[in-house]
């Protein structure tokens, strides 16, 4: 699966991008909400791990810029922003699931194991070499 993690903290990006790619993820970060629409359409992921707080600007508010960009991509926040009512928010704007830091990475890789099946349930395809066929 194709990961996108967009999130203002490199190291924390560095080391959730590590993880994944030891579970077989192809995964880009993304540091900034800046040029969120063309990356986002350039990276084409299966799942958006997003942050919701950035220096002058908001995930949540973001999301329909991402949404549109990648269309059919699982949303996972991923923020320090605790509050019930800020994960209401979240998920009422869109996201499939909110995980609060500091990460478990346990947790967050159930949690994308969980979005994956999901995934691929709702959109089978025969992969033969590079081509993927959608049924």
């Amino acid at each position: 699966m194709k990961i996108l993690i967009i999130d203002d903290d490199i190291a924390l990006c560095a080391l959730v991008k590590r993880h994944l790619e030891k579970n077989g993820d192809d995964c880009d970060c993304l540091y900034d909400l800046e040029n969120v629409s063309a990356s986002v359409k350039e990276t084409q992921p299966d799942i958006i791990l997003l942050d919701i707080g950035f220096e002058g600007a908001d995930g949540v508010w973001s999301l329909p810029t991402i949404e549109n960009a990648a269309p059919f991509a699982s949303i996972i926040f991923i923020t320090s922003h605790t509050e019930s009512a800020e994960m209401v928010r979240a998920l009422k704007a869109g996201g499939n699931y909110y995980i609060k830091k500091p990460l478990q990475m346990d947790e967050l890789t159930a949690i994308i194991n969980s979005q994956k099946r999901n995934l691929i349930a709702g959109n089978p395809a025969i992969k033969i070499g590079t081509f993927d066929f959608k049924t």
